[in-house]
């Protein structure tokens, strides 16, 4: 007699079944390969060790593998005489120990890799792999607290299951020492998600969370559709609370927490803005702290467009709002699981860039709908918000240009409109005082600045303003300084406040030239059409009705339906004794 039984389905094992049970195990070549050696290195004590785990005394038979379409379906067999019961699902908690088998087979094949590329740099990107000791002691410095981290798991699993915990801890403590604790600590943390102890744990890095901008919203509103199902962790590098992001983007993050991970590279340099491009190969990398601490949780998303940080979590993820440096020392980003794109236009540059292929699609959130009813009249302002960035690219001080120039140009027509330039800076900026320094020069030209407003006067001024100014991207050959997607247009068209645009990158995918707005290749075109929509009151009212009907494609609703499904999903096959899905081919 004999039953073939797949690894989810052991948690229904029935009672007395006898014969030979056969675990079916599929992984790729390279798996395949690692299950070879370790077949026949450490077999015979390993698999005597998930016999003693399962708490059954069926001996092992044999330990086979079967060629199947360029990849092997290995089989761990117990036999047993026919007429003797298996005995190995007496209690529940026999059975939850069970599902420790998978991720210890699983687990360990990828951490072995992991981790010898996280000593030095990948082979893929046509770097040498490091083995100097400078490049080994960062993953030392490691062991130790994960070490701890699984002395207290042990301690917490010793009051309630002794006879479990003692078996396992000598488990565990083999794949310690052939794969590193990190590898052995990953193990626990998923099972202590599939034994239903807790919920999985997930970590949002983002390097600019003190700032206000778009990618930070996406960051933040994702955690905030994830905190019922996750225990969330917001970790940053520069001071900043729930109440500041709640506050700027007006979303409820009352679950969350948020963690402050000094960076003693920045913080010696520059007590300022974190830039990357500080970075170089001759130096040790300053974000392995990051990787680190990403080791800590079941999830782990890097939402900063930031290639240095390796992940060492179950689970991870990669926000790519644009794929703003080339590939260079320390590229890791071929190392997460999943990798998620903001907009069509950064798909493309994340393929011609970094030769690699996104996974996951999803715009954006934007939630600057006016409540029904609470329109406001229009008044003739025309207004940009862009963070005032540090080497200018949103091009604030081009729009004075312009402006003054379309005031020279037709005065009688804009004696009676302003130009409002609206967005988020950090408190030293230098372009910041370039602008101001402009219209200091300028006191006739009617410009209003508001750096880091409240999110309810940012509302009112989308209400009352009648157009919108876009540049970013504007004569730039570098496509990292056009718009990626453009949340503020998005921002603008939900409150029928018309967009005149620049026609490039994210912008092609939410404005519909000519009916939703306008997009606009220079400065003449942009007079040109400004000038047109404020003597044609009645096509910009038609144009901007359309605008807000487009704009609602883009809605936080949406995104958080969107950001739900994904990891509803993963979360799901995470809490499951299934072997994790591979990653797509990149």
């Amino acid at each position: 007699m004999a039953a073939r039984i797949p690894f989810p389905a052991w948690k229904n094992w029935p009672a007395h079944l006898s014969g030979t049970i056969s675990l079916s195990i599929s992984g790729n070549c390279q798996t395949a390969n690692w299950m070879e050696k370790w077949a026949s290195a450490s077999a015979f004590s390993t698999m005597t060790s998930i016999a003693v785990l399962l708490r059954t005394s069926l001996p092992i038979a044999v330990l086979s593998g079967r060629q199947s379409y360029g990849s092997k379906k290995w089989f761990l067999e117990f036999s047993a005489p026919t007429a003797t019961p298996c005995s190995c699902a007496k209690t529940a908690s026999t059975i939850n120990w069970s599902l420790f088998i998978w991720p210890l087979l699983s687990v360990c094949a990828a951490s072995r890799k992991k981790c010898a590329t996280w000593k030095g740099r990948s082979r893929s990107s046509g770097n040498r792999l490091r083995t100097s000791r400078e490049s080994r002691d960062p993953i030392q410095r490691s062991m130790k607290p994960i070490e701890a981290r699984i002395d207290n798991f042990f301690h917490v699993l010793g009051r309630r299951d002794p006879a479990s915990g003692s078996r396992i801890h000598s488990l565990t403590k083999a794949v310690a020492g052939k794969y590193g604790a990190q590898s052995a600590y990953n193990l626990l943390l998923r099972s202590e998600v599939v034994a239903g102890w807790r919920k999985p744990t997930l970590a949002l890095y983002d390097h600019t969370l003190h700032l206000i901008g778009g990618g930070e919203k996406y960051g933040c509103t994702m955690a905030s559709a994830l905190q019922e199902k996750f225990d969330v962790t917001l970790i940053a590098h520069r001071p900043v609370t729930l109440a500041n992001l709640m506050e700027w983007y007006d979303i409820d993050l009352s679950r969350c927490r948020v963690k402050i991970l000094p960076l003693d590279f920045f913080d010696k340099k520059d007590p300022g803005p974190i830039n990357p491009d500080l970075v170089s190969d001759r130096s040790e990398n300053p974000f392995l702290a990051v990787s680190r601490e990403s080791g800590n949780y079941d999830f782990f998303i890097n939402n900063s467009m930031l290639e240095m940080v390796f992940p060492l979590s179950n689970i991870s993820l990669f926000v790519c709002h644009f794929p703003e440096r080339q590939k260079g020392s320390y590229f890791y980003v071929q190392h997460y699981r999943h990798l998620i794109y903001n907009s069509r236009y950064t798909a493309e540059w994340i393929e011609k860039k970094w030769r690699l292929s996104p996974s996951h699609h999803i715009y954006p959130p934007v939630d600057m709908e006016p409540a029904p009813g609470q329109m406001l009249a229009k008044e003739n302002i025309i207004l940009s918000v862009a963070r005032f960035e540090s080497g200018g690219s949103k091009q604030q001080a081009e729009m004075i240009a312009a402006f003054a120039r379309l005031r020279a140009k037709a005065p009688r027509e804009l004696q009676n409109w302003k130009l409002i330039l609206c967005g988020g800076s950090a408190s030293a900026n230098p372009y910041l005082e370039k602008i101001r320094a402009l219209l200091k020069a300028q006191p006739d030209l009617p410009i209003e600045l508001k750096i880091n407003i409240p999110l309810n006067e940012l509302k009112e001024l989308y209400a009352r303003s009648a157009l919108f100014w876009h540049f970013c991207g504007l004569q730039q050959s570098n496509p990292a300084h056009v718009e990626h997607f453009g949340m503020s247009t998005v921002e603008a068209m939900q409150n029928q406040c018309l967009p005149i645009v620049f026609d490039g990158g994210g912008q092609r995918e939410i404005v519909e030239n000519g009916i939703s707005g306008f997009r606009f290749a220079n400065i003449s075109q942009l007079l040109d059409l400004t000038l047109q929509l404020i003597r044609d009151p009645g096509q910009r009212q038609r144009s901007s009705r359309a605008a807000q009907l487009r704009g609602g494609n883009f809605t936080r609703a949406i995104f958080t339906e969107r950001v739900r499904d994904l990891f509803g999903h993963l979360a799901e096959e995470y809490a499951s004794a299934a072997p994790l899905a591979a990653p797509a081919p990149r």
